[in-house]
């Protein structure tokens, strides 16, 4: 369980950090110390629980829901810059962003994926593209409640586009490893 904390850590202080603009109240450090306090919350009654199966599965998922009110709380403090959303022409519950890569940034980034939803929500039908490219399906959210990948940005536009089933869209939280931009999170 550490290790995927310890990956998980990672990963959200990059999506968290991406969030941040220079309008932005939160300095990195300041979003990293609160984040590492949500963090250390959950750390403590995992490390109390061991190897229990019965003492993760009664405590954990009330932990699981704190931290990520936590998180979300340290997320909302921060301010998104440079995405359009544009309303989805397919699903209802399609989500397009539009967003220019700024010119002296390289083309690949991480992207990180993180399931925001309560217990975490089930993203059965949910998909992840990326100008036209699928980085992320329904079988990527199974196994996981964050992932990231490398992804290359297209000089100019970029196109981010989302299709979830209409309980599932507001659970999709995803970041871009960079300080010039990461979509609004929590979607509109």
């Amino acid at each position: 369980m550490r290790s995927s904390l310890s990956r998980f850590s990672l990963v959200l202080l990059t999506m968290i950090a991406a969030a941040i603009t220079p309008a932005s109240a939160l300095s990195t450090v300041q979003i990293d110390q609160r984040y590492q306090t949500c963090l250390a919350q959950r750390n403590q009654v995992a490390d109390e629980c061991g190897i229990s199966a019965h003492c993760l599965s009664t405590k954990l998922p009330g932990i699981n829901s704190s931290y990520l009110d936590c998180v979300r709380s340290v997320v909302a403090g921060s301010l998104a810059f440079g995405f359009t959303y544009v309303e989805g022409a397919g699903l209802p519950s399609t989500v397009i962003y539009r967003f220019a890569r700024p010119e002296q940034m390289t083309g690949q980034v991480k992207l990180t994926v993180f399931n925001a939803g309560e217990d975490p929500t089930r993203l059965s039908d949910a998909t992840v593209w990326l100008s036209g490219f699928q980085i992320a399906s329904a079988a990527d959210f199974l196994p996981a409640v964050d992932f990231d990948t490398d992804v290359f940005l297209v000089a100019g536009t970029n196109e981010l586009r989302i299709d979830a089933a209409s309980g599932e869209v507001g659970a999709i939280t995803i970041a871009l490893s960079t300080p010039e931009l990461s979509p609004p999170n929590p979607m509109p």
